[in-house]
């Protein structure tokens, strides 16, 4: 995954600096998805958790995931829902509403790790009787804590 670096200095008697650190999300979503397309033997029935309709990491994410998804004609895209900030609770409100009308579901993918978080929740409270891979996008704390703990792949 390839961080974008940008930085701005001021030098004058104080000194004053703005460092800005970003991830390409296209590479990076391909990179996830692709992942996680392989931990479910490239094959399966898949749910998308999206950030903010129409914001840049929304839609790059979605397209790095779809170029991934290319290489698994065995993988569908059997559900896609929104959220309105990115948050957990959303998560799993619109993964437990994915899942009731998709109980096959074997990936979500979480375009944050709080999404990720939440989609998690609501697959352990489905008890679907069979594997669930879920994959979110960030490395934020609480998501290497889940990662760690073999909550999310």
């Amino acid at each position: 995954m390839s961080p974008a670096w940008s930085s701005s200095f001021r030098c004058n008697d104080t000194f004053d600096g703005d460092t800005f650190i970003a991830t390409n999300s296209v590479a990076s979503a391909q990179a996830v998805c692709d992942y996680i397309a392989k931990q479910a033997g490239g094959k399966g029935e898949l749910i998308i958790i999206h950030g903010q309709k129409g914001t840049t990491p929304e839609v790059d994410r979605s397209k790095g995931c779809g170029e991934a998804l290319k290489g698994y004609p065995d993988i569908k895209v059997v559900g896609e829902l929104w959220s309105e900030g990115w948050h957990q609770d959303e998560g799993f409100k619109l993964t437990q509403d994915l899942l009731q009308s998709h109980p096959d579901v074997s990936i979500v993918f979480g375009q944050a790790d709080a999404l990720a978080l939440g989609a998690a929740q609501a697959v352990k409270v489905a008890n679907p009787g069979h594997t669930v891979w879920v994959a979110g996008f960030g490395g934020d704390l609480a998501g290497l804590k889940a990662l760690e703990g073999g909550v999310v792949g």
